[in-house]
């Protein structure tokens, strides 16, 4: 994705950097707290930021991928100030000893105006990035209803169905299945990861009373917002062995949903020229720079039971009618990031949003 980033525009590389490296400070801040937590606090616990989520996951961790952990980040907290300033340019003025999250801090170190992005080359950044692919409903899908018609009032997302098309361990895969979610104006709520089957290559299982993920509200009086609105749901899958521990599950839902959050902070308002609202920024870029990082930038020798997470957008640009519903197709990959190149799974799952 870097790549087909860097082909297109320079500016998606350079937001996609800012939040790769505003991903690795955190994961410094996180690992700094666990060595020294009186020189090094962590935000208060009520303020989201990832610096946090991370060291809550981590900790959630059994002891020796806690240690690996430290092991992975030990040359990055030790690096001198000369190559701290190579790898992160004026990123490297963020003060890991403050309690302002890391993010907030890089939100604050202005770019060029020469960098920042105009909706039209928004838009076609999307149409490049995902030709052919129906991330938004076509104009007139949700029109609105007649007058004497009931009003929507809802919208659901259902996961129906897992299909594995192969297991990432020998035989069989226990798959536990959990969603994070944001709404029109930017509430996010998750969904620890529950037991969903025991699969074989090819078998699928239905969610059943598990399906119904999230229940949103769209009548744009009772959530403060106007329409188009926006709504993103993220879905992963962790093998059993890890996910036993039921806090460790609600801990790694809400770093994914805090994964993305960090992106919106970092690239709205900074990369972007007055006029393009927030949710147009958070459509493009979750879809674009992807969940990924995580593994890819912070501790990826952890992460052998947990795959990338699936990321579904829906914009409603007018009210909808009761009844509605927008099918989707998820896929993923097992483990998130495959270090040896075997025992790789892939599984799909089909979901849908409802109009009611």
């Amino acid at each position: 994705k870097a790549a087909a980033l860097s082909k297109n525009d320079p500016r998606f590389t350079l937001l996609q950097n800012r939040y790769n490296l505003t991903a690795e400070l955190a994961a410094e801040k996180a690992a700094l707290h666990f060595k020294n937590p009186q020189q090094y606090p962590l935000p208060a616990a009520g303020k989201k930021s990832l610096e946090r989520a991370m060291f809550d996951f981590i900790k959630a961790l059994p002891g020796r991928k806690q240690d690996k952990f430290l092991e992975k980040m030990q040359p990055a907290i030790s690096a001198s100030a000369t190559t701290r300033k190579q790898k992160y340019g004026d990123l490297a003025s963020v003060d890991l000893k403050q309690t302002k999250p890391v993010a907030e801090q890089v939100q604050a170190i202005p770019v060029e105006d020469k960098y920042k992005i105009s909706a039209d080359e928004l838009q076609r950044f999307k149409e490049d990035y995902f030709p052919g692919k129906k991330l938004f409903p076509k104009k007139g899908a949700g029109k609105s209803a007649p007058q004497q018609a009931a009003v929507a009032t809802k919208l659901d997302f259902f996961v129906d169905s897992v299909t594995c098309v192969k297991t990432n361990d020998v035989r069989k895969d226990e798959i536990n299945l959990g969603a994070f979610a944001t709404d029109a104006v930017g509430t996010e709520s998750s969904k620890a990861p529950f037991f969903v089957s025991k699969f074989k290559k090819g078998e699928s299982k239905g969610l059943g009373v598990n399906a119904n993920l999230f229940t949103f509200a769209i009548d744009d009086g009772s959530v403060g917002a106007e329409f188009p609105l926006t709504f993103i749901a993220g879905v992963f899958l962790v093998e059993e062995d890890l996910i036993s521990n039921v806090d460790l599950g609600r801990k790694l839902a809400a770093l994914f949903m805090v994964l993305g959050l960090t992106l919106l902070v970092v690239g709205v308002g900074l990369l972007f020229v007055p006029g393009i609202g927030p949710s147009v920024a958070l459509i493009a870029m979750y879809a674009a720079v992807g969940f990924n990082i995580l593994g890819h930038y912070v501790f990826p020798a952890m992460l052998d039971d947990i795959s990338e997470p699936a990321i579904d957008t829906l914009v409603l640009e007018a009210p909808p009618a009761i009844g509605d519903t927008f099918n989707r197709t998820l896929e993923f990959k097992l483990p998130l990031l495959d270090v040896n190149g075997l025992n790789k799974g892939a599984y799909t799952a089909t979901a849908r949003w409802v109009v009611s």
